[in-house]
């Protein structure tokens, strides 16, 4: 089971008004301290993030844990600048991967970032957008983690973010679909 440590589900999917968090793009975020429960850089997870995005242009990041040494373990779900709308995962300082542009303004989405110790996989609404191998993961990872912005509180997301659950295992296309509907 996941570990919620997000807030917004009324039990059908559907990120709710009353039940979501606005973030402007410059100064909102939210921080876990003590995130103990959540894996570390080398252990297998699915992050699951419904959010919707209010203006594109810059990098954007959804959720991200650890250290905001560069070259320390750090995991980063977001959306790129270049290309304009694809949802990116980053590891220490480099992107790890890449799908095609999918974030349209306005628009709700229920990014899934798949991470085993060989293989990341990026869903969009339950559908599979990436699929590669993992490589370049450390195994340091520092218990903070934070919603709406990147381990070093540079790169912040502009928009709602509604739920964020992070499992501590890989989710099969199926359990994706499923935990968007």
């Amino acid at each position: 089971s996941p570990s919620n440590i997000g807030s917004g589900w009324n039990g059908d999917g559907t990120a709710i008004s009353r039940h979501r968090l606005t973030f402007n793009g410059t100064t909102n975020f939210v921080l876990l301290n003590n995130s103990m429960s959540l894996p570390s850089a080398d252990e297998d997870r699915t992050v699951c993030v419904w959010a919707r995005n209010s203006g594109g242009g810059a990098n954007r990041i959804l959720f991200s844990q650890g250290s905001s040494m560069a070259t320390d373990g750090k995991f980063e779900i977001g959306m790129t600048a270049s290309p304009s709308g694809a949802v990116v995962v980053r590891s220490g300082n480099q992107s790890q991967a890449t799908s095609s542009a999918i974030w349209t303004i306005a628009g709700w989405h229920n990014i899934c970032v798949s991470k085993s110790s060989s293989e990341i996989k990026i869903y969009d609404d339950g559908a599979p957008v990436y699929s590669g191998i993992a490589t370049g993961w450390t195994t340091a990872m520092h218990a903070t983690a934070r919603i709406g912005t990147d381990t070093t509180a540079s790169d912040y997301w502009l928009g709602d973010i509604g739920i964020v659950l992070v499992y501590p295992s890989v989710l099969t296309q199926l359990q994706v679909t499923q935990a968007c509907n």
